[in-house]
């Protein structure tokens, strides 16, 4: 890529220069500690919590802010979740009232990406991405939540100075930087009470049942969160003014992007409506798509026939969860009391927006061929590729073979089109491949991402990825698979899964597929039975061996 091409990608994708101005303002926001005063950290295990806690205070991103890790000890989602939080947050001797507090979530063993988050000890938050950063002088990559929490520190300050006070939901496991210059468009948001974030996007047939929707109008006044459904039924839905149509005839509306901000308002009032719930096991509620839907609906003179209208499994699902535990009431007369609670004590109607992020930046991490799209479009000349690559520190100019290599040896190896960062290879052919903190003695790579190995030979073919391998002995990943190298009782053992393994169905998480010597659900068990100690120890002993036999090597 040259310079003529990046101006012409630009000149394509205009929306690259807000997004370019708004990782520069994240970045100052840091460096001038302008970060929120507390940054909460929401996790489903005792290991996760440590793990959080301990490397946000190692890296020290955050400088100015008190870091508080939190674990949920009982399953609450992001809704009752961000309460139980709040009940927390309040407890600390910190003045919170002219704050936006933000709060990372990251919940779920990460089965979906087994065996990589296996790899990773089972922490689902220490996902890792392709920037690099050093602590205690060794590089090291920067992990997703960190990213994913970095870029919404703009976000957070946003809203401050606008003066909204409240919490900032940010699911960890999913990088988002805003496709327009939020701070062109100041406002008083002194008054609003929740903010669903969105972003306009065109409705096809897959996105239409895959994503949820979120109505909204001229004054950005959230309308109605749409759950998917077939493209089919958007029909209805454009009859009803809740989808616009463009010049093409396209149905037009904002996805839900997941983060969310409740005002403090809200929060005092929901923790008492809420308050058996909260502390109640076995009950759990998210703000998508059903309580924000409810919520609006609750404004509506005939909110209640507009909800039973909606009536599906998962709105069934909240009232038997209701009546089971003798709540007295089911889902949506419960908000309907939130609602008028809110209205009583307040003197004002619940004030409900949203929040454009337009052409967003968004990377989703939490599937094998996401991860792979991402670590993939280092090496590309799109849009996304272009980002990553700057939020990454990476640099868009490659050489006369199209390759970027950063702080590498190659020696005797033939690369094309492929990214290097900090990796020793003394052999072999790479070729459209991304290699990051890796090291072979040789190396047959094509269209597929390294990341950590310590592997005397290695061959992966297209469309695969191998996340640190160790092994003193050749390795072979055939086409859309991914391996790893994991420290048991037993030794280092290797796994691997194809993308096409679905990792949804029961039967693919308790019996051993791809011939690997334990199931996945297995595997998670037997991670702990070694101690981090022991295995980074194992891990250390097994690198050294290799690393000898790769400089032994003529």
């Amino acid at each position: 890529m040259n310079q003529k091409e990046i101006t012409k990608l630009i000149e394509k994708n205009p929306d690259i220069t807000d997004i370019l101005e708004n990782i520069k303002k994240t970045n100052y926001i840091l460096e001038n500690n302008l970060t929120p005063k507390v940054i909460g950290l929401i996790s489903g295990t005792y290991e996760n919590q440590i793990f959080l806690e301990n490397r946000f205070k190692q890296t020290n991103l955050f400088k100015s802010s008190y870091i508080f890790s939190t674990l949920e000890e009982i399953r609450k989602q992001n809704f009752l979740g961000t309460l139980a939080f709040y009940q927390k947050l309040k407890k600390l001797n910190i003045d919170i009232s002219d704050d936006v507090i933000l709060c990372g979530m990251v919940f779920g063993k990460g089965e979906r990406l087994y065996p990589i988050t296996n790899a990773l000890r089972n922490m689902k938050p220490s996902m890792l991405t392709a920037k690099s950063i050093e602590i205690n002088n060794k590089i090291l990559e920067e992990t997703l939540i960190e990213t994913a929490v970095k870029y919404f520190t703009l976000v957070s300050y946003y809203l401050k100075e606008n003066k909204f006070y409240g919490i900032l939901d940010k699911w960890g496991d999913e990088i988002q930087i805003p496709g327009i210059d939020l701070f062109k468009n100041n406002q008083d948001l002194s008054d609003v009470d929740l903010i669903k974030i969105v972003s306009e996007q065109i409705v096809n047939e897959t996105t239409a049942k895959e994503k949820d929707w979120v109505s909204y109008d001229e004054n950005n006044n959230l309308l109605r969160q749409i759950p998917r459904r077939p493209i089919k039924k958007f029909d209805k839905l454009f009859e009803q003014k809740l989808v616009k149509k463009n010049n093409e005839n396209q149905y037009v509306c904002g996805v839900s992007l997941g983060p969310v901000a409740i005002s403090y308002r809200l929060l005092e009032t929901a923790t008492i409506i809420f308050k058996e719930e909260i502390e109640k096991p076995g009950v759990y509620f998210d703000f998508d798509p059903y309580l924000i839907m409810a919520l609006c609906l609750a404004n509506e003179k005939n909110g209640r026939n507009l909800w039973e209208l909606e009536r599906d499994e998962k709105i069934n699902k909240l009232d038997k969860m209701m009546i089971q535990n003798q709540f007295g009431k089911d889902f949506f007369d419960k908000i309907l009391s939130l609602k008028n609670e809110f209205e009583k004590t307040h003197n004002k109607k619940l004030n409900l927006k949203i929040l454009d992020f337009k052409e967003v930046y968004w990377a989703d991490l939490g599937l094998h061929n996401k991860m792979r799209e991402y670590f993939m479009s280092l090496k590309e000349k799109s849009r996304f590729g272009f980002i990553t690559r700057e939020i990454s520190n990476i640099p868009h100019i490659t050489d006369k073979n199209e390759n970027r290599i950063i702080n590498s040896n190659i020696n005797k190896t033939k690369i094309t089109n492929s990214v290097i960062i900090n990796s020793n290879i003394k052999s072999g052919i790479i070729k459209d491949s991304v290699i990051i903190n890796s090291n072979y003695n040789k190396a047959d790579i094509n269209n597929s991402f390294t990341i950590g190995d310590r592997a005397f030979s290695l061959k992966a073919e297209s469309d695969s990825g191998s996340v640190k391998t160790i092994s003193k002995d050749h390795i072979h990943i055939p086409e859309k698979h991914r391996h790893v190298s994991i420290p048991l009782t037993e030794g280092i053992t290797h796994f691997k899964v194809s993308e096409d393994d679905d990792l949804r169905k029961i039967n693919n998480l308790e019996t051993p597929i791809r011939e690997n010597p334990k199931s996945f659900r297995q595997l998670y068990q037997d991670v702990f039975l070694i101690s981090q100690e022991d295995s980074e120890k194992s891990i250390l002993e097994l690198e050294k061996e290799i690393l000898d036999k790769i400089e032994s090597e003529d």
